[in-house]
């Protein structure tokens, strides 16, 4: 541990896990009262980085952060004389310095250095934080720090909380929608509030993971403003196979949330993921009934959405978060008449626009029940399209591979099912269509331009800044 264990209670951020150039900040934990507000204001100002969130030191973390410190793009420090008397900040500036990393020195205060020190900062340009005002520390930041270690765009400004009880799995589902849940290796319980800037599905999003343990309950309701205010959308998440007692526990807990909006004119949108719904056995069923009635009790009038989710059955919680997010960006009614009016006029039975992580975009059904089992299937869908690009599959009745695009048919009997990408900058929207009739698939091929126009405006609206010059 970096000479004291930091207030894990002011983490102001997920540490940036990625492939783009991203900033190392390394400090001593004595030092976190400081270190965090400028981490949080590089963090606003949409610098990627990685910092180790106050955890102690340990094996498998020391291994970590020597991984962090290698794929690093640049290397601040935070220099104190806790920074000094710290044998890992040592540790890391060594190791930052044999890589031949670009290293930036920021002096909390004044601060002697040893000599072991001086001879490896004295080379790399150091910032005298404590000598500057505001206005001239954030300049000199601006012109130090890179502009390829920003974000394209500025952070989502519409708040995502995951709430619920310790060990309902809230963590894991985050996982699982950025596609990084390992079965082998499951997350550690959430440490108070996490705080990031996730891309979940392709979408762009501000996600508030707070942790479940009581203790940090009492917390939230001391300073539910702090926590629990200006949310945007809430994924309340329930352990379905827990014990009565704490059923009981969530629905309180669910109760004070919602008390809170209500006494603040705050009403975002609230889904109940009924969690590791795994099976459709008769005592999940009566469980599933059981739970529905806890929660609308504990919510009086307040609207709820309830889901079956599950990591066991992979549809089930893209499904969840894409029709989450279509009730937050609403899809403006022009765009809902445009993709009604293209379905009618082939007179197809389906038709989707989901990305390539499997976030549904729109969706068309003719018929409403046999739609919805069709909407069920589309990650699947996805899946199975997303291999068989990577291998040739005999299941596709009809296949036109160009340059310019991929359109597949898979058939049986009377029903096809058509496979088409449409190419963006930087984006994939995949485009699945369920005809009963043999001219619906060359019907919908005359719409395309129509689509590729829908699409377009689609990706505008989900996700910010994104722009295609014409």
């Amino acid at each position: 541990m970096k000479n004291e264990e930091a207030d894990v209670s002011t983490i102001p951020f997920k540490a940036y896990k990625g492939k783009l150039p991203y900033i190392f900040v390394s400090y001593a934990h004595a030092d976190a009262t400081r270190v965090y507000p400028e981490l949080g204001r590089l963090y606003e100002n949409r610098y990627r980085i990685w910092y180790d969130q106050g955890i102690e030191y340990a094996a498998e973390w020391v291994e970590e952060i020597a991984n962090s410190i290698a794929y690093c793009e640049f290397f601040i420090v935070f220099l104190s004389p806790a920074a000094v008397e710290s044998r890992y900040v040592w540790r890391e500036i060594s190791y930052a310095s044999k890589l031949d990393k670009k290293i930036l020195g920021i002096f909390l205060e004044e601060t002697p250095l040893p000599r072991k020190f001086d001879f490896e900062i004295s080379v790399f340009q150091n910032i005298s934080k404590f000598a500057l005002d505001e206005k001239e520390y954030e300049e000199t930041i601006e012109k130090t720090l890179p502009g390829s270690m920003r974000t394209d765009s500025s952070p989502p400004d519409r708040k995502i909380m995951f709430a619920g009880l310790d060990n309902s799995g809230k963590s894991s589902m985050i996982l699982f929608l950025q596609r990084r849940y390992d079965p082998a290796h499951p997350p550690r319980p959430t440490t108070f509030v996490e705080r990031g800037s996730e891309t979940i599905l392709g979408i762009p999003c501000l996600t508030y993971d707070l942790g479940g343990q009581r203790k940090y309950m009492l917390k939230y309701f001391a300073q539910p403003e702090k926590y629990f205010g200006n949310t945007s959308l809430m994924f309340f998440v329930v352990d379905i196979q827990e014990e009565d007692w704490r059923m009981s526990e969530a629905a309180e807990y669910l109760k004070g949330i919602i008390e809170y909006f209500r006494n603040n004119n705050q009403q975002p949108i609230i889904i109940i993921c009924m969690h590791k719904f795994d099976s459709q056995t008769d005592k999940l069923l009566e469980r599933r009934e059981h739970v529905k009635q806890l929660m609308e009790t504990s919510a009086g009038n307040y609207p709820l959405k309830f889901f079956e989710t599950s990591i066991y059955i992979p549809q089930s919680i893209p499904v969840m978060f894409s029709y989450a997010m279509s009730m937050l960006y609403a899809v403006p009614n022009e765009h809902q008449k445009v993709i009604k009016s293209i379905g009618d006029s082939v007179r197809i039975k389906s038709l989707v626009l989901v990305n390539e992580n499997g976030f549904i975009l729109a969706k068309y059904n003719a018929d409403n029940e046999r739609g919805s089992a069709f909407e069920h299937s589309f990650p699947q869908l996805v899946s199975f399209y997303d291999e068989f690009k990577k291998e040739s599959s005999r299941s596709f009745s009809s296949l036109v591979e160009k340059e310019e695009y991929y359109e597949a048919i898979y058939t049986i009997g009377d029903i096809s099912m058509l496979f088409r990408v449409l190419y963006f900058d930087k984006i994939e929207i995949y485009m699945i269509a369920k005809v009963e009739e043999k001219s619906g698939v060359q019907k919908i091929r005359e719409q395309l331009g129509e689509i590729k126009k829908l699409a377009y405006k689609l990706i505008c609206e989900y996700v910010p800044g994104y722009y295609v010059p014409s």
